[in-house]
């Protein structure tokens, strides 16, 4: 079976890194943690003294970027993959609270993203790759077949991070963690170079109610979908199917891809509508009524006029 890239996206503490460890596990494909190597240029950042006061010393902070090397093994005993910070083993040392309340500050800095993406892009080069973080599906591997992005309410994330957390003798107050998580939440949605955004085409996944277990089940149910429809029908795109069933069930009408788009006639506040769903906001292409169509946008190719003329005279009975 031909191997693909699968980008995971996300919010803080949804479960990213371990939903991507249990898919290259059982897919036998290489995991990358882009997150946890943030967390190791932040964690290099702090040894160094290089944030005093929550301010970074951006300039020093690029010249040590040559020095930084970062590396990924995985581990048979726990059968899951260490971090290595310049050949030192630091997973559970960048799982820190003083980590994370630095890495959002470090991942902002357009030159940090830069080296990163470019180190990612190199190990995604062969296809057969698992990788999440926050612009994967966006920016490093924005033709990744698969794209998935995480998310759960604030709460919820709070009180898993707390949980793993508290084994620790001096683990911060929930209510700390709740403030990191939501802080992190602003930084990374707002940061200039590389926000954290869901990809069109990615397949949004809410967590907030399943547990591991039943997370792994249900998304490895979308990738056997991915790969058995694919196989017979090249064209095929998960997240776009997706787009149709949830356009379809809400309106109570068909949607269809046509061309680009995910087109459907919809009756909205008395209006009878022609919409396209395909982005992250609905568009309305068109308004239909006894004159005829009026058409609300400029970008409607042939294909899909053809299509809006076609459904009008079946479904809504005007004469064109």
């Amino acid at each position: 079976m031909k191997k693909i890239t699968i980008a995971i996206d996300g919010f803080s503490s949804t479960g990213k890194s371990t939903l991507a460890k249990q898919l290259a596990q059982k897919l036998l494909y290489v995991y990358v943690d882009s997150g946890a190597m943030y967390r190791a240029v932040a964690l290099y950042v702090l040894e160094k003294k290089l944030i005093n006061g929550g301010e970074l010393n951006t300039p020093k902070m690029i010249i040590e970027l040559p020095n930084i090397s970062i590396a990924f093994e995985h581990n048979m005993d726990i059968n899951s993959f260490d971090v290595y910070l310049n050949d030192v083993k630091v997973s559970k040392a960048i799982r820190s609270m003083e980590v994370s309340n630095a890495v959002s500050i470090v991942a902002a800095i357009p030159q940090v993203r830069q080296q990163l993406v470019r180190l990612q892009q190199q190990m995604g080069a062969q296809k057969g790759i698992v990788m999440d973080g926050r612009d994967i599906g966006t920016v490093v591997f924005p033709n990744a077949e698969l794209k998935l992005f995480m998310t759960a309410s604030a709460n919820i994330r709070a009180k898993r991070r707390y949980d793993e957390l508290s084994t620790n003798s001096s683990s911060p107050s929930l209510q700390e963690v709740l403030d990191n998580i939501n802080l992190r939440d602003e930084l990374d949605s707002t940061r200039k170079d590389s926000p954290l955004l869901k990809s069109n085409d990615a397949i949004e996944f809410d967590n907030s109610q399943l547990s591991q277990e039943q997370q792994f089940e249900k998304i490895m149910e979308l990738v056997n979908s991915y790969f058995r429809f694919k196989e017979a029908l090249p064209e095929f795109n998960l997240a776009t199917n997706q787009r149709i069933d949830e356009a379809s069930d809400k309106y109570g009408t068909q949607f269809q891809k046509v061309g680009k788009k995910v087109l459907g006639i919809i009756n909205k506040d008395n209006r009878h509508l022609c919409v396209d769903v395909s982005g992250l906001t609905e568009v309305i292409l068109a308004e239909i009524n006894n004159g005829g169509i009026q058409w609300k946008y400029d970008g409607v190719s042939t294909p899909e006029m053809k299509w809006i003329i076609e459904n009008t005279k079946h479904r809504m009975g005007v004469s064109l």
